[in-house]
């Protein structure tokens, strides 16, 4: 733990990039020297500097910019007999360079066992025996991290109608770039769901809307109910500025081929996959890999609207 998270760069905040528990046998406490970590991703330069925490507590800190690094535990770390240490990883991040840095490389640490920890026997002062392998989540950091959530609309009774507002998202950006979805410049990706009961929506397009102009800046093709659909983007941007927000709207054909009934409904998911998100960091710049499962995580549900 924790899960795979996007995480800024360029930060004098740590951001938690890894928890790992340690745990003593049933016959003694154990004590613990240095232990190491290793960044199994193998972009050393993302991190600046690593801190290890035991709750709110700071054990010790270990320069980043290589593919190991080593705390140093004064004083030593006591593990109780038959009992586990939780012990945190954080990290401060490097400035994104575009060159040794891209938008979207990985980190993720590691203890692993023997090697990596140097514990010894509280009564006899020997090595102790340390066994098992522990990974941290693999995340990727961005000089812009995008919050998406749903938000509510005012009418929900379902009607025919060629664009029907079926669901608003707000987009909040954190960083110090723009986040950017459509247009010509940064290849940016955008899959949604559409849930319906009435089959007659199969095949009827999407329209996706800057809410704050009205713009139109993609369009979608829906295929059967739950089915993730990808948004063409037009030239027009949908652009966040660092540190605001702005929803994002999502509009259905109902009419064409439709003929609603009592109890119909209809809604707009934005699921987890890794695929179903990429996004623009200014103009021309793209993150590298698609990030939907992280952005998107747990799923993110629009409104319900039915039909009276």
């Amino acid at each position: 733990s924790p899960s795979a998270a996007l995480l800024r760069d360029d930060t004098s905040s740590a951001q938690t990039i890894a928890i790992f528990k340690l745990t003593a046998d049933k016959v003694e406490d154990i004590n613990v020297e240095d232990l190491t970590i290793s960044n199994l991703a193998g972009n050393e330069d993302a991190v600046t500097k690593y801190e290890l925490w035991k709750g709110s507590t700071k054990l010790a800190e270990a320069s980043g910019g290589s593919t190991t690094a080593k705390f140093y535990l004064s004083p030593i770390l006591v593990i109780p007999m038959d009992s586990n240490v939780s012990l945190t990883v954080k990290a401060i991040m490097a400035n994104i360079d575009g060159t040794s840095i891209q938008n979207g490389d990985l980190v993720e640490a590691q203890i692993a066992n023997i090697t990596d920890v140097n514990a010894k026997s509280s009564s006899t002062g020997s090595a102790a025996t340390v066994s098992g392998t522990i990974n941290g989540a693999n995340h990727k950091i961005a000089e812009v991290v995008p919050t998406v959530t749903s938000v509510g609309l005012s009418n929900t009774v379902l009607t025919s109608n060629a664009q029907y507002l079926a669901a608003k998202f707000s987009v909040a950006a954190s960083g110090d770039k723009d986040f950017i979805l459509g247009g010509t410049g940064a290849t940016t990706v955008l899959q949604i769901q559409p849930n319906y009961s009435n089959s007659g929506i199969d095949g009827n397009a999407v329209t996706i809307k800057d809410g704050s102009n009205g713009q139109t800046i993609g369009t979608g093709t829906i295929t059967t109910t739950g089915t993730d659909i990808a948004i063409t983007w037009n030239s027009q941007q949908f652009v966040v500025s660092p540190g605001t927000s702005k929803v994002l709207e999502v509009y259905v054909d109902t009419s064409t081929g439709v003929t609603l009934a009592s109890g119909d409904s209809l809604f707009i998911k934005l699921d987890d996959t890794a695929a179903n998100l990429n996004f623009g960091i200014n103009s021309n710049t793209s993150l590298s890999g698609t990030i939907g499962d992280i952005v998107f995580k747990n799923d993110i549900y629009g409104s319900t609207s039915s039909k009276n």
